[in-house]
């Protein structure tokens, strides 16, 4: 109950602001969707900080945090008192999207999230200092929620009508630190292998997610907007992504997505700063590895059973001519491994080769691997030698490992070529 003179009827700040461990209830519900929606959201008025007292120190926000952690998992995991079994998945979806329906009418879009923008969806105009990069972010972070959100179930409806699946090389993901998943209206969507394939490649789903994003830059927070947030992306007729970007906007027209993208947006906004990943559709990267500094942390080709190249101090990774199935030639294998993934844009490899003039021409190649599995693949040369070279791969793919070789001629002829540096750009934060 509210303490004497409290502001309007909103809940006490407890005493203990972070109390240790938690305590498991078991609350029957009436086994009715409506029943259902109308106890999910009563708990989640729980974790709004509009619904606290207000004080200097702001402790609302970290008690209806706390909340909104319970309000998660009680949403994501509600089981039946008998059998004790998990609720299908798409009975949840449809008990949130009531939930927010319910709240919807009651009381707009304050009572979805009161925490959301009411100029633009990167903009609120009370925003000042850090709230403006963290309106940002919050809006970033919820395209990508709702992007994942609905790949993950498309991915979980073609299990249940029994559809061959091929196994994901990238597992779907929510957002970072999704605040409440996103609605999904994909039942009645034909899904097929082609849209499965798209599905599986998180680069299609970063592609979307930053389409939607950028549409919604600037514009109006309206549902008109939020259901054309998926126009204009540019993508190429027939390819992956275009398909599935086919299948993620034939959601949008759905007032439960809608009202569940808001109240994602707000949940985000409310979170704290640390709370939020950085967007990857604004940050790019460029990282020079300089060999003639370091050797930069790269390293010989981790299967391959031995070193096909030496660092040279000053220098460079230099190639080295040995006797390989009974041929003599010249190899330098080279990798960088294990870094965090990233959408790669660009990646430049520079070279020098010496010896006799005209001689051997060489060939060099280039993998981009995630997780071990190639991505891409791309034929260099040949180059002659002397010289100084470039090899160049421009595209978009997704990668924790870049891989390159370069195999020379036959002759002991004192010839042996360098790499000496090497140029990565991509999407997000530096990961090297």
């Amino acid at each position: 109950m509210p303490t004497n003179k409290s502001q309007l009827s909103r809940y006490v700040i407890p005493d203990e602001l972070d109390p240790e461990g938690v305590c498991c209830v078991s609350v029957p519900v009436p086994d009715n969707p409506q029943w259902r929606a109308m106890f999910l959201g009563a708990l989640w008025r729980l974790s709004l900080q509009t619904h606290y007292e207000r004080d200097a120190a702001h402790n609302g926000k970290v008690i209806a945090a706390r909340w909104r952690n319970v309000y998660e998992q009680v949403r994501d995991g509600m089981t039946t008192c008998n059998p004790p079994s998990i609720i299908n998945r798409t009975i949840l979806r449809q008990n949130l999207r009531l939930q927010l329906r319910l709240e919807f009418v009651a009381n707009g879009l304050n009572g979805i999230a009161p925490d959301r923008p009411d100029t633009f969806f990167n903009e609120d105009s009370g925003d000042a200092g850090d709230e403006i990069q963290q309106r940002e972010n919050a809006l970033c972070n919820a395209c990508f929620d709702y992007v994942n959100t609905i790949s993950q179930d498309i991915w979980d409806i073609a299990l249940g009508t029994g559809v061959t699946i091929t196994t994901f090389a990238t597992p779907i993901l929510f957002a970072v630190n999704p605040i409440a998943a996103a609605a999904a209206a994909v039942l009645a969507m034909v899904i097929t292998q082609e849209v499965l394939d798209a599905v599986a490649d998180e680069t299609n789903r970063i592609s979307i997610a930053c389409c939607m994003y950028d549409n919604l830059q600037g514009e109006a927070v309206t549902q008109a907007n939020f259901e054309s947030s998926l126009t204009g992306c540019g993508f190429g007729p027939l390819t992956q992504v275009e398909i599935m970007r086919d299948a993620v906007e034939a959601t949008l027209n759905d007032d439960g997505n809608w009202y569940a993208f808001v109240s994602v947006m707000g949940g985000f906004m409310a979170a704290s700063t640390a709370a939020l990943a950085e967007c990857v559709c604004t940050e790019t990267f460029t990282h020079i590895f300089d060999f003639t500094i370091d050797d930069q942390d790269w390293e010989n080709r981790a299967e391959d059973a031995r070193a096909f190249g030496v660092y040279n101090p000053g220098v460079g990774w230099r190639s080295i001519y040995w006797n390989v199935g009974a041929e003599w030639d010249e190899r330098l294998y080279m990798q960088i491994a294990d870094f965090p993934s990233r959408i790669l844009t660009y990646v430049k490899f520079e070279y020098t080769t010496t010896g006799p003039e005209g001689g051997d021409g060489r060939e060099d190649r280039m993998w981009l691997k995630l997780a071990d599995v190639e991505k891409d693949t791309q034929n260099f040369g040949p180059f002659d030698v002397p010289s100084t070279y470039e090899s160049v791969w421009e595209g978009e793919i997704l990668a924790d490992e870049i891989e390159t070789s370069m195999v020379g001629d036959m002759d002991n002829d004192t010839s042996e070529f360098t790499l000496f540096r090497v140029v990565v750009k991509g999407l997000g934060a530096d990961p090297f």
